[in-house]
């Protein structure tokens, strides 16, 4: 080959010549401001955190029901029955709807009761869970599961835990707290992340 052949031959060029890459190192400015930025948010999202306000509260409620809504659903299981603490079941007022709206549950001593529980305002008297459970139980169903947490003591876990024990094989407590059986063979509630006791 000959030096006239080399000279037509054109030359390989790199490929970042096609595209040229600006350097990626930061400014010390603007560095710090990105830094200052994500700090400040961070912040805030941990001082919402703690103080919870209910603008908060609300805000992720919808947001995690957005979420939900949007998210892949599968048909409804007819085996399946959801029941729900809503608005209305927490603002019951003991004159206008027991006296007035629900008077003719005056028949059923168990209605009766559960409403003038429910009528106290929010939260319940733990009672209210062993009348559900009761009831549900007496109408068929296989298993109760409370999807709630109990994190401590109140009034009515007396008779909540006479349910649970009673109807030992259809009840489930939500995944945050179990049901153990102390050495007096009285049930009691433990959060799932605490030490269980050696037996």
């Amino acid at each position: 080959m000959d030096s006239t052949t080399r000279r037509t031959q054109p030359k390989a060029r790199p490929l970042s010549a096609f595209f040229p890459l600006r350097p990626t190192v930061m400014p010390y400015r603007r560095t710090l401001v990105v830094f200052l930025l994500a700090t400040l948010c961070a912040a805030g999202a941990t001082l919402l955190d703690f103080t919870f306000p209910s603008y908060y509260g609300q805000t992720e409620s919808r947001l995690r029901d957005a979420i939900a809504r949007s998210g892949r659903t599968t048909p409804p299981n007819p085996d399946l029955l959801f029941l729900a603490i809503d608005s209305d079941s927490v603002t019951l007022d003991e004159t206008l709807d027991l006296q007035g709206l629900f008077s003719s549950s005056s028949s059923d001593p168990g209605s009766r009761r559960a409403l003038e529980i429910m009528s106290k305002g929010w939260p319940w008297n733990r009672e209210i869970y062993a009348m559900i459970l009761e009831r549900l139980v007496r109408a068929g169903a296989k298993v109760v599961a409370f999807d709630c947490l109990f994190s401590a003591s109140a009034p009515g876990d007396d008779a909540f835990r006479v349910a649970l024990e009673q109807f030992k094989p259809q009840a489930v407590i939500g995944s945050n707290f179990v049901l153990l059986t102390t050495s007096s063979d009285h049930p009691e509630f433990l959060p799932a992340t605490s030490r269980r006791p050696k037996r």
